[in-house]
């Protein structure tokens, strides 16, 4: 609901945003579900993300969310310098994206390992298929009030 209440002003942002970069094409919005979540309001101090990408069969996505939150949120909560991360899926097309987030940009280096048993190990206890990860730095973060609202 509040996802399609802030439709307009987003997509007023984003005309804006990429009017003053120059350059920047949106190339596609898509509204996903955050289908798991460690809580925490991680990206205050996270300098570095990695995302992967992930498709199954719409009907396992309920055996998706329940392994993110049995397994790979435990798992990944072990490895150092995780900060966090969130998961989102298109729930029609069983499409979705992870983003995990680390404290500096060599603990997602030395993560690497770990987070590939756990990306393996996921994808065959789900039959998803997950894309090799992509690893950025945080250049940038907004924050919001939980009584704020995008839509004034």
């Amino acid at each position: 609901e509040s996802l399609e209440a802030t439709a307009q002003k987003a997509e007023e942002i984003r005309t804006t945003t990429t009017q003053k970069i120059g350059g920047l094409e949106v190339l596609g919005v898509e509204h996903l579900e955050v289908i798991a979540s460690t809580g925490d309001k991680v990206h205050r101090s996270a300098l570095a993300a990695r995302v992967i990408n992930f498709e199954n069969d719409p009907a396992k996505v309920e055996d998706g969310i329940k392994n993110f939150n049995e397994n790979v949120i435990p798992g990944a909560s072990k490895i150092p310098g995780f900060q966090g991360g969130f998961w989102a899926v298109n729930r029609s097309t069983g499409k979705g994206f992870g983003v995990t987030l680390y404290d500096t940009p060599a603990s997602v280096e030395a993560s690497r390992e770990a987070s590939t048993q756990l990306r393996e190990r996921s994808a065959q206890v789900t039959g998803a298929t997950v894309s090799e990860p992509r690893e950025y730095e945080v250049i940038a973060r907004a924050l919001a009030t939980a009584d704020s609202s995008i839509g004034g």
